[in-house]
């Protein structure tokens, strides 16, 4: 700009504004600075003047550029608003006016005023956030929320009325209160009380009778607040009522404006806190205790300190925000953070973000230290359970009779050898592998049960192993939870395989019978009967040693090989081995023969042995 077009200007008025003022020339030089405008940029005149509009830093001119050449190719003013970064680096907003200066259709240059509103935009955004959460608590409070006009026109009703009254707010906006919604015969009383209200006089607990658009009655109660301008005059009335009629009382204290909504979250019952870029915002009583500090303590704080290091910090925050923009703007996760004395607290936080993927979120603390500690001890004792059930080579059983679901544990399938997958999880699909003999016996024992004429289940009863034998198996079991009734809910018990043991007592059982036979021969011998002298034996074909001797009169006494071994502290291997030496000593095939003749030759020691099958004849 030539010095001419300056000078059209009184500078020493363009120096007195409290407005920043730039003047640019033709070719885009700035030629003129006011002292508002260094404060507003941050750097001497000196820095600016001389330099090309087009010269700044792009963050500093990116959002300008464009109005700035509206305003010179339409050669009229132009308003803008955008953000800058000032050459000293400042961020800010910044408005004004880019007015061009044209002399006889010549161009001259550009003057530019300039309004740091910084603080202005924050503000805005902060009352534009106020704004977007009473709009939705209006949207979503479960009790009448509406705005009236001075007059008694309807400005406003939420979706919670329109639902209860059968009117939108489209058909009511701009009616009559009163001659839309209330009888005849209250119409007068009500709007006393609307003047009272409007002039500054709340009105509480008022109860009305407000007609629905089917004609109903519904009984409200009301609660009046007036609002008001900058100015203090009452240009409305905000109206909360409770349809007590139907017994919908809840909210009682919605508030959609300021101090109630405060008072709720300053309560000690859960933590809340708004975060913006990972700045604590504003946080209430309860969710700074949680860490052990005091609100004033965290608001403007980096959320950084509640991480033990930059490395937690930085991951949770990609996977956090990630989570938020999955999940709508909405997530619920478990987060271990750091209390002020250094000590870790797990926190159940429940966040949601103004829009889905923002930074700008509302959380939600709650500590659940005490619920993982006994999460963790639950877990240690279902270990050692499982533990001491393998150790004993019991296997697990669970049965919830509301779903019908039966769980077996691990040790269950590897004992018969079937796979998960293989068992329907149901009473139907284990007792598929019952033996059909042995189904009455467990069906009497787990009804028996049920009604409660035993302490609890005790049967025996064979299992299809997945090889196709059968295992016997002892079921034990009790009902663990019932009803108010008595009714079952749930069931436990353990599964053995007693296989070995069936096995053992069957041939036990066969034992017993051929020393029976023996036993009733030997009595049926006369009495004169002699070892030496034959008695129907064969002659011993060598001598026996001391320890066979011995071993013989325990034999005959009825003791097995390994209580022969304790007796005579020997092993048991030893005791076998000998036990052959005298049978092949003396002629005999078998361990019934060794037993015959070790009670012919020693008729006392076998005394105790008759008397056991003498009693188990019995």
């Amino acid at each position: 700009m030539t010095t001419s077009v300056v000078e059209c200007f009184d500078l020493r008025v363009l120096d007195l504004l409290s407005e920043g003022i730039w003047i640019a020339d033709a070719g885009h030089v700035l030629r003129y600075v006011n002292p508002a405008m260094t404060r507003i940029a941050g750097v001497s005149a000196e820095t600016m003047l001389g330099r090309s509009v087009f010269d700044f830093p792009l963050e500093t001119i990116q959002f300008f550029r464009d109005d700035y050449l509206t305003a010179i190719d339409t050669r009229t003013p132009h308003a803008y608003t955008c953000p800058v970064r000032t050459p000293a680096g400042r961020e800010t907003w910044q408005a004004g006016w880019l007015t061009p200066l044209v002399d006889g259709g010549e161009w001259l240059g550009i003057l530019c005023t300039v309004q740091d509103t910084t603080a202005r935009k924050a503000m805005e955004d902060e009352l534009r956030l106020e704004r977007d959460f009473t709009d939705q608590l209006i949207a979503t409070a479960q009790v009448i929320v509406m705005v009236l006009a001075p007059q008694g026109h309807v400005l406003r009703i939420n979706p919670y009325m329109e639902r209860l009254c059968g009117y939108t707010q489209a058909e009511v906006l701009g009616c009559d209160w009163f001659d839309t919604f209330l009888p005849a015969t209250t119409r007068e009383s009500t709007r006393r009380l609307f003047r009272k209200a409007v002039g500054d006089i709340s009105t509480r607990g008022n109860i009305d009778v407000m007609l629905a658009r089917d004609g109903r009655e519904i009984l409200v109660e009301w609660y009046d607040w007036p609002l008001r301008n900058t100015q203090g005059e009452v240009i409305g009335l905000v109206c909360i009522g409770l349809d007590i009629q139907s017994g919908e009382r809840r909210a009682r204290d919605v508030v959609a404006l300021t101090e109630e909504r405060r008072a709720i979250l300053d309560s000690d019952l859960i933590g809340v806190a708004r975060i913006n870029d990972r700045v604590i915002v504003w946080c209430n009583r309860c969710a700074a205790n949680l860490y052990g500090y005091t609100p004033e303590e965290l608001i403007g704080q980096s959320t950084r300190m509640l991480y033990p290091d930059d490395a937690t910090y930085a991951a949770v925050g990609r996977e956090l925000y990630a989570a938020i923009a999955q999940g709508g703007g909405y997530v619920r996760q478990r987060m271990a953070h750091v209390h002020k004395d250094g000590s870790r607290a797990t926190l159940l936080l429940t966040i949601h973000a103004f829009t889905a993927g923002a930074q700008d979120i509302i959380v939600l603390f709650s500590d659940v230290s005490e619920s993982v500690r006994l999460e963790e001890e639950l877990g240690s004792a279902r270990l050692h359970l499982d533990l001491a059930l393998e150790g004993a080579d019991l296997a697990l059983w669970e049965h919830d009779f509301a779903s019908g679901r039966v769980i077996f544990n691990a040790r269950w399938f590897k004992m018969l050898g079937w796979r998960p997958e293989d068992i329907s999880p149901d009473m139907p699909g284990w007792l598929a592998l019952l033996h059909p003999e042995d189904r009455p016996r467990f069906d009497l024992a787990f009804a028996e049960h049920l009604r409660g004429d035993s302490p609890g289940i005790l049967v025996e009863f064979r299992l299809q192993h997945a090889q196709g034998h059968w295992l016997w198996i002892e079921g034990r079991g009790r009902v663990v939870e019932r009803d108010a009734e008595g009714n079952p809910l749930r069931a436990a018990g353990t599964h053995l395989d007693i296989s070995e043991r069936k096995r053992l007592a069957h041939e036990g059982v066969g034992l017993l019978h051929q020393i029976e036979t023996l036993l009733g021969g030997l009595d049926r011998r006369p009495a004169s009967a002699d070892f030496s002298a034959g008695g129907g034996a064969e002659p011993e074909r060598e001598p026996l040693s001391r320890r066979q001797e011995q071993i013989m009169r325990l034999v005959a006494g009825g003791l097995t090989s390994s209580e022969i071994a304790d007796r005579l502290n020997i092993s048991a291997a030893t005791v076998t081995t000998h036990r052959r030496d005298l049978m092949r000593k003396l002629g005999l095939r078998n361990v019934a023969e060794l037993t015959r003749h070790a009670l012919q030759r020693f008729p006392s020691a076998g005394a105790p042995l008759r008397r056991a099958v003498k009693n188990t004849r019995k």
